[in-house]
């Protein structure tokens, strides 16, 4: 993947996949409109060749402590007419790249979703 002077090794149909999932689950906890916030960083590790960071939080209502460890489980949803794949999908990419994910979240504040994935090295 080759975006500007950032250069990463990956699939490209799956990160943009990571994307998008992430994006429309910012968009579907906010019922009634809010922000969504997208952010990226390149993190330059002399050790192992840097990191790339994505960023999605929204002002949507949050996900509960109960919930939050099974966010990432397939078929898991609290909404009616969800899936419970794209998060699971997200999960399955971040792995496949050797990455990680983070969430943080507060009910009825918003949720933030920050994945890091390293440049070089994916298997």
């Amino acid at each position: 993947v080759h975006n500007g002077e950032t250069k990463m090794d990956g699939d490209e149909g799956l990160l943009r996949q990571l994307c998008v999932n992430l994006l429309l689950n910012a968009v579907d906890s906010m019922e009634t409109g809010g922000t969504v916030t997208i952010t990226t960083s390149v993190d330059s590790e002399p050790d192992n060749g840097g990191t790339v960071a994505i960023r999605v939080e929204d002002r949507g209502m949050g996900i509960s402590a109960e919930n939050l460890d099974r966010v990432f489980d397939p078929f898991f949803t609290t909404r009616d007419s969800g899936t419970g794949l794209g998060l699971a999908i997200v999960n399955s990419v971040v792995e496949a790249h050797n990455g990680t994910t983070e969430i943080t979240s507060e009910p009825g504040t918003g949720t933030e979703f920050a994945v890091r994935l390293p440049r070089h090295g994916r298997e």
